[in-house]
């Protein structure tokens, strides 16, 4: 963070690097314990019918995708689906990382069931942009909008969670009854449409905003409230002291 700024200091290389290099770790121990406590025997991405991924961006969720394959590979070389990448069983994993020839075969190997188990979560990702928190449980919400109950009965979801700290895991449940109500419930297609859309130059004058207000004091904001949402929380004032007073739009 740089608190003298509205944005933080990114190191972009070394995010992504952060972002794959948890991905394996966290997959590889949840294969292991699929295997130790399921019993499955040689366990891989077949073993699971649905994967969704925390989503700074959809790019990297399909790297991420590939990295499962890469993981697979690496714990069965022989396998058949993997005929036409051995040229990459010699390389060490650090070098992995950032072996941009590896990343695309394993992009491509993986091409077909990232878009059967993967594609149905990006939904929210592909029209939201980076939701931090909230990514991976966007990702579940879309894959529920997008797959009939139907089609979800008894299948695996595999959720991968990511916190740039970093922490990560790969967790996963079976769907048991009726997923219609939830996604009835959620309405994230019809919510996503009702979206206020703003032009490219109102949209920077806003971000414009913020970078001149940022960290100010005695400071009024100005704006419109009344075509926020219900119940919506917003600042009406920060005092000399930087205290701030918050107000709150109508419920109903």
């Amino acid at each position: 963070p740089d608190m003298s700024s509205e944005f933080p200091t990114v190191d972009g290389p070394l995010s992504v690097t952060s972002y794959v290099r948890a991905v394996d770790h966290a997959y590889l121990a949840y294969m292991d314990k699929l295997e130790k406590v399921e019993g499955v025997r040689n366990a891989s991405l077949k073993d699971l019918d649905y994967v969704v991924f925390h989503s700074p961006y959809t790019k990297q969720v399909v790297k991420g995708f590939a990295r499962l394959a890469y993981n697979d590979f690496m714990r069965a070389p022989e396998a058949e689906e993997f005929a036409e990448v051995q040229q990459f069983r010699e390389i060490e994993r650090e070098e992995s990382y950032t072996n941009k020839v590896l990343e695309k075969a394993f992009i491509t190997v993986s091409k077909r069931e990232f878009a059967q188990k993967t594609e149905p979560s990006l939904l929210a990702a592909r029209n939201i942009g980076n939701m931090y928190t909230g990514s991976v449980f966007f990702g579940l919400a879309s894959l529920l909008s997008q797959t009939s109950s139907e089609e979800l009965q008894g299948k695996r979801v595999a959720l991968f969670s990511y916190g740039s700290g970093c922490a990560a895991s790969v967790y996963s449940f079976r769907v048991r009854g009726d997923t219609a109500g939830i996604s009835a419930k959620v309405d994230l297609k019809k919510r996503l449409e009702s979206r206020t859309k703003v032009s490219p130059q109102v949209f920077e004058e806003i971000m414009d905003l913020r970078e001149k207000t940022h960290n100010a004091s005695e400071y009024l904001p100005q704006g419109d409230v009344e075509s926020m949402f219900p119940g919506t929380y917003y600042l009406q004032k920060v005092d000399y002291m930087h205290r701030r007073a918050y107000g709150r739009t109508p419920l109903n």
